[in-house]
């Protein structure tokens, strides 16, 4: 069948794996390795580390302080760079959310049954709030998975 097509019709070869040959083709190969983690990708593109320290501070601080951190960051440094925005936000929203799980839990307290929540709701907070820190430290994007987006 190949042979009455012209060249540019051919079927493409069939190649066996791997599908590539890095030293073939360096922008596939670079562009794999750069993306080797399996946290969610950035769309920013070189972020300097104090960019990143910042909005890993608005994700770590809001463990101690709540919102006041992330609104703060996200008043004062918000506009110097997108990155700082997105996170602060992020942190923002959450926090506003945990601040609102923290009353039910209280107020479900003094009826006599939610005082486990309240350790629940602690434990959370904790755990995503350093989870947060750690992918905007690596320069990557990340959405709390329960949190209202209030701020936008």
């Amino acid at each position: 069948m190949s042979e009455n097509l012209p060249p540019s019709l051919d079927p493409p070869p069939k190649l066996d794996p791997p599908y590539y040959e890095p030293e073939s083709s360096p922008d596939l190969a670079s562009s794999v390795s750069n993306n080797d983690n399996n946290s969610s990708e950035s769309p920013f593109d070189e972020i300097p580390n104090d960019v990143k320290s910042i909005a890993m501070l608005a994700h770590l601080l809001s463990i101690f302080v709540g919102v006041l951190a992330p609104l703060l960051i996200w008043l004062l440094k918000g506009q110097t760079h997108p990155f700082i925005n997105t996170h602060a936000k992020e942190a923002l929203n959450f926090q506003i959310t945990i601040g609102l799980a923290f009353i039910v839990s209280l107020l479900l307290g003094l009826l006599g049954t939610g005082s486990m929540l309240f350790v629940v709701v602690l434990i959370v907070n904790i755990v995503l709030c350093i989870t947060g820190g750690l992918r905007s430290k690596d320069g990557n994007t990340y959405h709390y998975p329960v949190a209202l987006r209030l701020v936008d």
